[in-house]
């Protein structure tokens, strides 16, 4: 009999750590944020581009571990599963090819790893919107405001590199 086993894991996703504001030191904000970006890491060097991350689908366990969640949509390199001009992903985390259908890869998941990480150290989403369109058109049309300019106690350098992940062509 087919069976799937899956770990148990106690503890909350970033949605609701983001929700707590405050009471999130700085230095484990950046904890968190590196444990991300390995796991990224992880699954890009396995041909394997999420394409939802959002702080809904990251995990932090009680003992602090960080658990990359909800691969339903991801790409594994060479699969053919997928057609471009498919939009596929939570609006607010979207990379610009993923709003426009193009052809996604790890720098999707790079982008919208910068939104999230824009979110937990500002406490507001990077690319604002109540309506879908509102949404894309800020992903395709704007920047969002410098997080160094959010909150003074952020260095200007992790602020370049937070705008640096979401920018809007993949190549830079």
């Amino acid at each position: 009999r087919p069976y799937i086993v899956m770990e148990f894991l106690e503890g909350d996703d970033l949605k609701a750590l983001i929700s707590r504001g405050g009471e999130v030191p700085l230095e484990r904000r950046l904890e968190l944020m590196k444990q991300v970006v390995g796991a990224l890491a992880y699954a890009h060097n396995g041909g394997v581009a999420h394409r939802d991350i959002k702080p809904g689908n990251i995990f932090v366990t009680r003992d602090g571990d960080v658990r990359l969640l909800d691969f339903g949509i991801a790409c594994i390199k060479g699969s053919t599963m997928t057609a471009t001009g498919v939009v596929l992903g939570t609006p607010a985390y979207m990379s610009p090819e993923q709003v426009v259908g193009k052809k996604v890869d790890r720098r999707s998941d790079v982008f919208a790893a910068g939104t999230v990480f824009y979110e937990l150290l500002s406490g507001e989403r990077a690319f604002p919107g109540k309506r879908v369109n509102e949404i894309f058109d800020e992903i395709m049309q704007h920047q969002p405001t410098p997080i160094h300019r959010l909150n003074d106690l952020m260095p200007e350098s992790l602020s370049a590199i937070i705008h640096k992940a979401m920018a809007k062509e993949p190549e830079h």
